[in-house]
Parts: structure tokens; C-alpha cells; sequence
């Protein structure tokens, strides 16, 4: 075949790929917005939001729900364009998954600048369930990275870097709330301004594993929680590594 048509071919073939390969998701490109459906949706560039006082960039309202980033970001920037977590409002949310639902996936891309970066669950502890969050990097959160109220719910093989500021405060990288049967493995969270790198309270039954906490006050925090089992964790310039009751498998430094 010559060459020249061969490449033509194959560009061809890779114009008809393109198209499909959209249409396999409902994309979202205009903030804040709200999903209400079931389904599959996903970004197709990266985008700087200007959000106000309460707002989430992503409302989540319906169960059944896949949210592929397919490593993009969306970043919530001060003024300056720049992030100083102390500027940053702390009700505004990256992507935020309403009570009542169940089975939603928030995976592969970033969140930048956020009040709390991932909020699933609101305040009841018993409706919302089968989460799955993973492969996230959530950077400068002013409060929480990853927050979940959420049973029988995986966090795995995100990045939580610079959350919180010089102020004392509920400050933490992941955030575990009343929720039950849940698993917490292969996250990185660096560098905790103040607080704590992982925290669980009124938890119960839950796994905590193959995760790392540097640079923060509390490496993970197993607070009012039963059926915690926990092994090889690690921290690094971490003031107070373990705190809490929990049944210690080993391997954790």
C-alpha cells in the first residue's frame, strides 16, 4: 500500500474514532451545573470556574451515575489565579453527590482550589451507598479533600496534596462520617496545612489500607469507630501517627 494513502487511511479511521468515542458520554462543559439522570458523563477539555458562596461545580441528584474526568481538571482560582487556601470559600464544592443516591463513580482528573474537593453524602447516614471514588488528585482544598457519608463505599489510588491553612479547624485530607462496610486504600494525602491526613468517626467495619499521610499533624485518626482494621500504612513527618482504637494488622509505620 503506499504510504501516503495508508496514512490517510489511518487518520480517516482515526476521525471516525473520535466521534464515537464522545458519544459513548453525555460531556459537560457549562458550570455550575446539576446532573438528574442516570448515565455517563465526562469532560472533554479542562475548565476555570468562578463559583459563588454554596455552590458545587458538579450537583449530583441521581443514583447510577459514572463521572470520568479523563484527566482534566476543573479549578475553582482566587482572584490573583493563583489558590491561598485561606481566601478560598469553604461551602464551595468540586463535585458534590447528594443524600439518597447510590452507585456513583467520580474518577480520573483533578480538583483544584476547592472549599471540600469530593463531598458524597450530606447528613443522612444510612441512604447513600455503593461509591466509588478513585484515580482523583484534589489539590488545595481550603477544609477537606475527599468527605463521605456513604456505606459499603471505595476510596482508592487518589491524591490529596496542600489541604487546610494555618487555621485550627475539622481540617482533613479523607473523611470518613457514620457510614459502614467501607474501604479506604492506596491514597496518597501530602502535606496537611493543619489537621489530619485520614480520619474516621462513628464509623463502623471499614478497611484502611496500603495508604500514606506525610507532612500533617495526625497521620490517620480512628475516632468513635468499631470493626477498624488497619495495615501497612505509612507516614512521614507526621506529629502523631495513629490515634484511635482500631484492630492493627501490622505493617504500619
Amino acid at each position: 500500500m503506499n504510504k501516503i494513502i495508508g496514512h490517510i487511511i489511518i487518520i480517516s479511521l482515526l476521525g471516525l474514532a473520535y466521534p464515537a468515542l464522545a458519544q459513548d458520554c453525555q460531556v459537560i462543559d457549562q458550570f455550575p451545573v446539576e446532573i438528574n439522570e442516570p448515565g455517563k458523563y465526562c469532560l472533554d477539555r479542562s475548565h476555570m470556574v468562578n463559583l459563588n458562596q454554596s455552590e458545587s461545580a458538579i450537583h449530583v441528584k441521581s443514583s447510577h451515575v459514572e463521572l470520568d474526568f479523563r484527566g482534566y481538571t476543573i479549578a475553582n482560582p482566587n482572584k490573583d489565579l493563583l489558590c491561598r487556601n485561606d481566601r478560598t470559600e469553604p461551602s464551595i464544592i468540586g463535585v458534590f453527590v447528594d443524600d439518597d443516591q447510590h452507585n456513583v463513580r467520580v474518577t480520573g482528573g483533578s480538583l483544584f482550589c476547592f472549599g471540600i474537593g469530593i463531598k458524597i453524602g450530606n447528613s443522612c447516614t444510612s441512604c447513600n451507598g455503593s461509591h466509588r471514588i478513585d484515580n482523583m488528585r484534589i489539590h488545595n482544598s481550603r477544609n477537606i479533600g475527599i468527605f463521605l457519608i456513604g456505606n459499603s463505599s471505595v476510596i482508592e489510588g487518589n491524591q490529596i496534596t496542600k489541604t487546610g491553612n494555618s487555621e485550627s479547624g475539622n481540617i482533613f485530607g479523607i473523611y470518613i462520617y457514620e457510614s459502614e462496610v467501607n474501604t479506604i486504600r492506596n491514597n496518597d494525602v501530602q502535606t496537611m496545612y493543619s489537621g489530619t491526613g485520614i480520619g474516621l468517626e462513628g464509623v463502623h467495619t471499614a478497611l484502611v489500607v496500603e495508604n500514606r499521610v506525610q507532612n500533617a499533624h495526625v497521620g490517620f485518626q480512628l475516632y468513635d469507630s468499631k470493626s477498624i482494621r488497619y495495615r501497612d500504612n505509612l507516614t512521614s513527618t507526621v506529629n502523631n501517627p495513629y490515634i484511635g482504637f482500631g484492630t492493627d494488622l501490622g505493617n504500619n509505620d
